[in-house]
C-alpha cells in the first residue's frame, strides 16, 4: 500500500466469478481462492472491511474462500455490476481504487477485454466492457483521482459470431477531464490465455507474493517482479499507465526487462507564440498546404451549401423526450460548412461535438469540405485565440510500429511539417505539445477508409477498428482539440458509436441548383438539365445527387450544344479524362496499366511508392518499366490534373502518387478490362465492388458473346450462393454486388437484354431477402428490382410503396417512373405518392423534375394532369373559403358593410382543413401537418398537430351535409314556388359555393387517386361530383351520427362516466352537496337577487360564498376530470408518436430499451391497450396500417407483465404475512419500470383486453 494514501482513504472492488449460467462446462475453480488472498491482504494492510466491496460467485466446494472472503455484497451479475459501476462508484470518495477481478474473460473485436459475468448464458454472453470502464474512470465519472486495476482474465477471441450482440457494461464519460493516474495490470496480453495452477492463477499467485513480500508502492515495480516471476514465456502479463489530462500514456512491452518510460517532450518556453511568429507560420503553412494539395477537389468547378443530418449519441435520450411530447422525434439537418466549423470552438455548448465523424458516399463533397475548411481558417484573420486546423490525409498513414494514439500522433506531425521549411518545423516542434493542451489545433482527419492497412487486411472490419480506436485514443485522452474524421461508412464499427455523427445528405434541388448556379450556368442550361436528369437512365440520375459527378456531368452538357447526353456515368468520366489528357493514347493506356496494378493489388493502396508500381508493374521473370520513365508519366498525369503526388522524398522511388478521385482511377481500370476482358477473372469481376464500374460498362459495350458468358457465370454464382444463416444478416456482400452489376448492367437503354432465366432468379432471391432486410437492404432490393422479371418488378414495387418510410417510397417512385412504359400495376401507388409529396410540402419543390419524369412516351397522361390538380387544387380550396364569407352575408341579409370582410376572415380558418382532407388519402406516416404559430399556444393542452386541421375538415363537413340535404329541396322549391329568377340563380351560386366548401378536398384526394382528372376539359368540370351520392350519404352519416365530429370530451360515452367520476369517490357526499346547493342557488336567484339589495350583509356573505365556490369546489372537480383526459391523450399521442418514428427508422423494430422507455411513462390503461394493439410480431405488410414491429426480447416483456397480473389476480393471501413470489426471473433492461419498493406500476395498467392482445402476439410469435 502506497505509504502515502491512508488506508482509510481506500476502496476496493472485489469480483471473483467461478460459476456461471453458460453451464458446467464454464466452471473455473480458484478465482475465490485468489480474491480472498487479495481481501486478506488488503485489510492487512489496514483497508476497512466496510470499503472493500466484494462479489463473488463461487463452487460449492470453494468453502474456504467462501469463509476467508466473509460477507459478499452480491452475486457479480449484471444488474448489480451495473448498478455498482455506474451509480454507487460515483459516490465514492477517497484517494485510491483497487479493482480486482479474477473469472473467464475475452478479447472483443474493438480489441477491448471482456470480463464475462455470471449471468452469462449460452445465447447472451453478458460481459464488463474493461476498455470503457477505464476510460470513463479516466474522467469526472469518478471522483478519486488513483486506481489501479489487476485483472486475472484469458483475453483470447470469443467463438460466437454473435459476440458483438452481447450486452456488455459500458458506463458513459463523464465531461471533464480532471488529472488521473490509472495504473492496469493484466494476465495475459491480446490474444493470450491466463492459466490456471494448484487452484489458483498463474498471474494472481505471482501478483500476491510480490504483494505479500515487501508490498512495494511503485506498481511499477510490481509488474517488473510479477513479469520476473512469469519469465517462461506461456503467459506474459501486459502494463498500461496513464496520468494527467496531458495523456501521458505508455505501455510496458513483457519481453523487455523493464517497463519503457515514456519520450521526452520538449517543454516550450512563455506562454505562447508572439504574434508576429503566429503570422510567419501562417503565412508558411497556408503556402505548404496549398502547395501539396493543389490537385485536391481539381475536379469541382464550384462548391455549394450542402447539407448533413446530424445523429448524436444522445439520440435515445431525446427520442424518449419526443415520445413524452407525444411528437415524432424530428431529425436535425445542418448546414455542413458552418457544423464542421463548430468542432474548432472551445465553448461548453459546442464540447459534445469536439470531434464529429464525417460520412457520406463517394464524390459527396467530403474532401472538399475538409480542404476548404483549411483555407477558409488561413483566409480569415488571426484571432486573439489561435484555432489552427491540421489537415492528414490518412491515405499515407504506413506506422512503422502498432497502431496506436503515439503513432497518430506522429503522423499528425509529420502532415504539419511536410512541405514546410525547416522553421515551421521548428515552430511544431516548439508549440505542438502545448498547443495539444490548450487546444490550438483543428485535426480533419480525411479518408479514413482508404487507410492502406483497411484495403490489404484479411478482416477490413477489425482493422478498421483497431485504426479508429487510436484515433479516439489520440483525440480523447491527449488533447481537448476539436478534430473531424471523415469516411465513407462506418456501418459495424463499435468504435465510432460513441462519436456524434454528420452524414452528407443527397443534394435537394436548391442545393443542387446552387452549385449549378455557382458553376456559371444560365437558367436556361439549368433548365435542360434539370429536364435531362429527370428523363436519364437510373445511373445518370444518381449521379445528380453527388456534388463531384454532378460538376462532371455539366461539362459534358455545356461542352456539346448538339444536345447529345451521356447514358451511364462511363460516358461522363471518359469526356472529362480525354478533354483533361487531349490527344495522348499512350498516356491513357500507361495509366489504364497503373490504376488496374492499383486495384489488382490491394497492398498498393491508393498511393503507392514509385519503387512499389514499379515492382507491381513487372512482369513474372521479366523487366519492368524504369522508374524515370514511371515518374514521367506520373507528371503527365499530375499536369492534367487527373493525379499528384501525396509524398515527396529525396529518394524518387519514395515518392507516392494518387489518382485525383477513386472514381477516376476507376475510369482507367474499365479502360484496362474493355481492351482485355479476360485479365481479371469473371467471378471476381462480377462480386467484388472494386471491379463494379468496369463489370458494368462490359455489360453495356462489349460483344454479345463476352456478354453471355459473363451472363451464365452469374446464373452459376447466383444458384449457387445459399442465403446467411445469421438472422440480421440478409445477404452476402458478393451477392450484392452481383446484383447490382445485372441491375446497372442492363439498366435501359441497354443494347443487350437480360436472359429470362437470370431474371427469374433474380426475381426469386430478391423475394427471399425481402422478409429479413431492413430499410437499407430493402432499398437496394427495390434498385435491383429492375433486373429481375416484370411481375417481381411490379411485386417488389408495390411492396416499396405500402411499406413505411419516405426513402423506401421516393426510390420505388423513381424507379418506376424511370421504366419506358410505366406499368398499370403501379399506377395506383405512383397517384397515392403523389398525393403524399402534395401532403408533405415536397411536390411544389420538385414539380420540375416530376413533370419532366412524366412526359413523353409510355407515361399515362392521368399523372401528369394529377400533378396539374395537386398544384392548383390548394388555390382554389383557399378562394372557394374566402367566397363563402360574402355568400353568408348575402344569404343572411346582414347590413352591416364590413361583415363581408369578417365572414372571410373566419371562413380562412376553414381552409386548414384542406391538406387534412389529403391526408387521408396519403400514405400512413405522412409528415405534412405542421403547427401554426398560433396553434402553439395551445400546447400546453396537448393538441396534437391534426387538431384543428382535422376539426377545420369536420366543420366542413358538416356545412356541405347541410348544404346537400337542405339546399337542394330548397331550390327546387324556390323555382317551383315562382321566386324571380334572379333570386334562384344568386342562392344557386350560394348553393354550389357552400357544397364546395364540403366536398373540394374530398373531390381533390379522390380524383388525385384515381386518375378521374383527364386530358379533357369536360373531365375536370366532371370529377368534383364523382362520386355525389357517396360522398352525400358519407356527409349525412357524419351529420346524423354527432360521435363522428363532436369533439372526445362531449361525446355521452365519455361525459357520463366522467361525470360519475367526478362526484364518486372520496368525499363524494360534500360534492354532492355543492353540486345540490348549486342548482338551488340558480334555482332562487331571483329571491337571492331582492334580499341582496334589500341586505348589505346578506349580499357579502353570498358573494363570499361564490367565490369559496369557485376558487376551491370548481378547480378541484375540474382537476379530477382533465387530468385522466390528459394522460390519456397525452398517452395517445406517444404511441402515434412511436409508430411515426419507427416507420423512418432503420431498423423500424421495437427494442425492449425502448420499449422500458415507453411503458414507463404510460398513464392509463387505454395507452396500454392502444399500444399492444398497434404491435406486430411481423413487419410491416401491404395493407398500409400502421404497426409497431417488436423482437423477441420486447415480447418477453409483455409476457413478464402479462404473467405478474395473472398472479397478482389469483393471489388470495392466507395471513398477513404472505408474500407474492414472482419466480421468473428479471432482466437487467427492465429496472426502470420498477419503484424503489419493487413494485410495477405498469402492471395495474394491464386490463383484461391487453393480455388477450398480448396472448395473441405471443401466439403468433410461436407460428411464425
Amino acid at each position: 500500500m502506497d505509504q502515502y494514501i491512508s488506508p482509510e482513504r481506500t476502496w476496493a472492488i472485489v469480483v471473483a466469478v467461478e460459476q456461471y449460467d453458460a453451464g458446467k462446462s464454464w466452471d473455473l475453480p480458484g478465482p475465490g481462492n485468489d480474491a480472498a488472498r487479495f481481501v486478506s491482504w488488503l485489510r492487512r494492510c489496514g483497508v476497512p472491511n466496510q470499503q472493500i466491496l466484494c462479489y463473488a460467485s463461487l463452487l460449492d466446494e470453494s468453502t474456504a474462500a467462501r469463509s476467508a472472503l466473509g460477507l459478499i455484497d452480491g452475486p457479480p451479475t449484471h444488474y448489480i455490476i451495473d448498478r455498482l459501476l455506474t451509480q454507487r462508484a460515483r459516490d465514492l470518495e477517497g484517494d485510491l481504487l483497487w479493482f480486482y477481478w479474477a473469472g473467464h474473460g475475452a478479447e472483443g473485436t474493438d480489441e477491448n477485454q471482456r470480463l464475462f459475468l455470471a449471468d452469462k448464458d449460452r445465447d447472451n454472453g453478458r460481459n464488463l466492457n474493461l476498455g470503457a470502464l477505464l476510460r470513463s474512470y479516466r474522467t469526472d465519472f469518478v471522483r478519486i483521482p488513483r486506481q489501479i486495476f489487476l485483472v486475472d482474465a484469458c483475453r483470447t477471441m470469443p467463438g460466437s459470431a454473435r459476440a458483438a450482440e452481447w450486452s456488455s457494461i459500458a458506463p458513459p464519460a463523464g465531461p471533464g477531464r480532471p488529472a488521473r493516474e490509472q495504473t492496469v495490470i493484466v494476465a495475459a496480453r491480446a490474444g493470450g490465455q491466463a492459466y490456471s495452477e494448484n487452484g489458483s492463477g498463474r498471474f494472481s499467485t505471482a501478483l500476491m507474493d510480490v504483494l505479500d513480500t515487501a508490498g512495494p508502492a511503485d506498481m511499477r515495480e510490481v509488474f517488473q517482479q510479477v513479469h520476473t516471476r512469469m519469465a517462461d514465456g506461456s503467459q506474459q502479463p501486459w502494463w498500461l499507465h496513464y496520468r494527467d489530462a496531458a495523456g501521458e500514456e505508455h505501455h510496458a512491452n513483457p519481453a523487455q526487462s523493464a517497463a519503457p518510460a515514456p519520450a521526452p517532450r520538449r517543454s516550450p518556453p512563455g506562454s505562447g507564440p508572439t504574434a508576429a511568429e503566429w503570422a510567419e507560420y501562417r503565412e508558411v503553412a497556408e503556402f505548404a498546404f496549398n502547395t501539396r494539395t493543389a490537385s485536391y477537389g481539381s475536379v469541382m468547378d464550384g462548391r455549394a451549401d450542402l447539407e448533413a443530418e446530424l445523429r448524436e449519441p444522445d439520440d435515445q435520450a431525446r427520442l424518449g423526450q419526443s415520445l413524452n411530447r407525444g411528437r415524432p422525434h424530428r431529425r436535425q439537418v445542418l448546414t455542413l460548412r458552418p457544423a464542421l466549423a463548430a468542432t474548432g470552438r472551445r465553448t461548453s455548448a459546442e464540447e459534445r461535438r469536439r470531434v464529429v465523424l464525417l460520412t457520406g458516399g463517394p464524390g459527396s463533397g467530403k474532401s472538399t469540405a475538409l480542404l476548404d475548411l483549411v483555407r477558409d481558417a488561413f483566409a480569415a484573420p488571426q484571432a486573439e485565440t489561435p484555432m489552427v486546423p491540421v489537415y492528414v490525409d490518412l491515405r499515407g498513414f504506413r506506422p512503422s510500429g502498432p497502431v496506436t494514439a503515439d503513432a497518430v500522433r506522429a503522423e499528425v506531425l509529420a502532415a504539419m511539417k511536410a512541405g514546410g521549411s525547416g522553421a515551421v518545423a521548428d515552430f511544431v516542434d516548439t508549440w505542438f505539445d502545448h498547443g495539444l493542451k490548450l487546444g490550438w489545433w483543428q485535426f480533419l482527419f480525411d479518408s479514413f477508409d482508404e487507410i492502406p492497412a483497411l484495403l490489404s487486411a484479411h478482416d477490413p472490419a477489425a482493422a478498421a477498428e483497431h485504426h479508429a480506436a487510436a484515433i479516439l485514443a489520440f483525440l480523447y485522452d491527449l488533447t481537448p482539440c476539436g478534430a473531424v474524421v471523415a469516411t465513407r461508412d462506418i456501418a459495424g464499427y463499435t468504435a465510432f458509436q460513441a462519436v456524434p455523427r454528420l452524414r452528407i445528405l443527397p443534394m435537394s434541388e436548391r442545393v443542387r441548383g446552387q452549385l449549378l448556379e455557382r458553376f456559371g450556368s444560365s437558367p436556361a442550361t439549368r433548365r435542360r438539365l434539370e429536364s435531362r436528369l429527370a428523363t436519364a437512365p437510373i445511373p445518370i440520375q444518381e449521379m445528380a445527387d453527388n456534388p463531384l459527378l454532378l460538376s462532371l456531368l455539366y461539362r459534358v452538357v455545356t461542352a456539346d450544344p448538339g444536345g447529345w447526353f451521356p447514358t451511364d456515368r462511363h460516358d461522363v468520366l471518359d469526356h472529362y479524362v480525354r478533354e483533361q489528357l487531349g490527344d495522348a493514347p499512350s498516356v491513357m493506356a500507361a495509366a489504364a496499366e497503373i490504376a488496374l496494378a492499383m486495384s489488382h493489388h490491394p497492398s498498393l493502396s491508393l498511393n503507392p511508392s514509385i519503387r512499389e508500381l514499379c515492382a507491381a508493374l513487372t512482369p513474372e521473370g521479366g523487366a519492368g518499366p524504369a522508374p524515370d520513365m514511371i515518374q514521367m508519366l506520373l507528371e503527365s498525369l499530375q499536369s492534367a490534373k487527373l493525379g499528384a503526388y501525396t509524398a515527396l522524398a529525396a529518394d524518387r522511388g519514395e515518392r507516392r502518387f494518387s489518382f485525383v478521385h477513386r472514381a477516376v482511377q476507376e475510369y482507367f481500370v474499365t479502360v484496362a478490362l474493355l481492351a482485355r476482358p479476360h485479365r481479371v477473372p469473371a467471378a471476381e469481376l462480377l462480386t467484388e465492388s472494386r471491379w463494379h464500374p468496369a463489370a458494368v460498362s462490359l455489360l453495356r459495350r462489349r460483344s454479345s458473346e463476352v456478354v453471355g458468358e459473363l451472363t451464365g457465370i452469374a446464373g452459376t454464382l447466383l444458384a449457387r450462393e445459399d442465403l446467411p444463416d445469421d438472422d440480421d444478416t440478409p445477404w452476402r456482400e458478393t451477392t450484392v454486388n452481383l446484383l447490382a452489376t445485372l441491375a446497372d448492367g442492363f439498366a435501359p437503354p441497354s443494347p443487350h437484354q437480360l436472359p429470362d432465366a437470370l431474371r427469374v432468379q433474380v426475381g426469386h432471391r430478391l423475394l427471399d431477402v425481402w422478409p429479413k432486410a431492413g430499410t437499407a437492404e430493402r432499398v437496394d432490393v427495390v434498385r435491383f428490382a429492375s433486373a429481375a422479371d416484370p411481375d417481381t418488378e411490379n411485386e417488389l414495387l408495390g411492396r416499396a410503396f405500402h411499406a413505411h418510410g419516405t426513402l423506401l417510397r421516393d426510390t420505388a417512385f423513381r424507379q418506376a417512373v424511370s421504366r419506358p412504359v410505366v406499368p398499370a400495376a403501379v399506377l395506383p401507388q405512383l397517384r397515392r405518392t403523389l398525393l403524399t409529396l402534395e401532403v408533405e410540402r415536397r411536390l411544389r419543390a420538385r414539380r420540375r423534375t416530376i413533370r419532366a419524369q412524366l412526359r413523353g412516351s409510355g407515361r399515362e397522361p392521368t399523372l401528369l394532369n394529377t400533378v396539374r390538380l395537386l398544384r392548383v387544387g390548394q388555390a382554389i380550396d383557399l378562394l372557394v373559403c374566402l367566397a363563402l364569407g360574402p355568400t353568408l352575408y348575402l344569404i343572411a341579409d346582414i347590413d352591416e358593410p364590413a361583415a363581408p370582410i369578417g365572414f372571410s376572415v373566419v371562413m380562412m380558418v376553414l381552409h386548414l382543413g384542406y391538406r387534412a382532407g389529403l391526408r387521408r388519402g396519403a400514405w400512413p406516416g405522412a409528415a405534412g401537418t405542421r403547427r401554426l404559430w398560433w396553434e402553439r399556444r395551445f400546447a400546453a393542452f396537448e393538441f396534437g398537430p391534426d387538431f384543428f386541421p382535422d376539426y377545420a375538415l369536420s366543420i366542413r363537413h358538416m356545412i356541405g351535409a347541410a348544404a346537400i340535404l337542405t339546399g337542394t329541396p330548397g331550390l327546387l322549391y324556390a323555382y317551383l314556388a315562382g321566386t324571380p329568377i334572379t333570386h334562384v340563380f344568386g342562392w344557386l351560386g350560394a348553393y354550389v359555393v357552400t357544397v364546395l366548401v364540403g366536398i373540394w378536398p374530398s373531390a381533390v384526394r379522390e380524383g388525385a387517386l384515381h386518375g378521374h382528372v383527364g386530358p379533357r376539359p369536360a373531365d375536370w368540370l366532371r370529377f368534383v361530383g364523382y362520386p355525389v351520392g357517396a360522398r352525400a350519404r358519407r356527409s349525412a352519416k357524419r351529420l346524423v351520427t354527432p360521435r363522428q365530429w363532436w369533439p372526445e370530451w362531449l361525446r355521452p360515452s365519455v361525459l357520463g362516466p366522467a361525470l360519475a367520476r367526478i362526484y364518486g369517490g372520496r368525499y363524494r357526499w360534500l360534492k354532492i352537496t355543492g353540486g345540490v346547493a348549486a342548482a338551488a342557488f340558480f334555482a332562487a336567484r331571483p329571491w337571492i337577487s331582492a334580499e341582496m339589495d334589500r341586505n348589505p350583509v346578506f349580499a357579502r356573505l353570498v358573494v363570499g360564498g361564490i367565490v369559496l365556490f369557485f376558487l376551491i369546489v370548481v378547480p378541484i372537480g375540474t382537476a379530477r376530470y382533465v387530468r385522466p383526459w390528459r394522460q390519456a391523450r397525452r398517452d395517445r399521442l406517444m404511441v402515434e408518436a412511436l409508430c411515426a418514428d419507427l416507420q423512418r427508422a432503420d431498423p423500424g423494430i421495437l427494442t425492449v430499451n425502448r420499449l422500458v422507455d415507453v411503458l414507463a411513462e404510460l398513464r392509463t390503461a387505454e395507452g396500454f391497450r392502444l399500444l399492444v394493439d398497434t404491435m406486430s410480431t411481423q413487419p410491416p405488410g401491404m395493407t398500409g396500417e400502421p404497426v409497431i414491429p417488436i423482437d423477441r426480447d420486447a415480447l418477453a416483456l409483455l409476457g413478464f407483465i402479462a404473467h405478474v397480473r395473472e398472479v397478482l389476480e389469483a393471489f388470495e393471501p392466507a395471513s398477513e404475512d404472505d408474500v407474492l413470489v414472482i419466480s421468473r426471473e428479471l432482466e437487467p433492461e427492465w429496472a426502470p419500470l420498477f419503484t424503489e419498493s419493487g413494485s410495477m406500476p405498469v402492471v395495474d395498467l394491464a386490463q383484461q383486453d391487453v393480455l388477450d392482445a398480448i396472448a395473441a402476439l405471443r401466439d403468433s410469435r410461436r407460428r411464425d
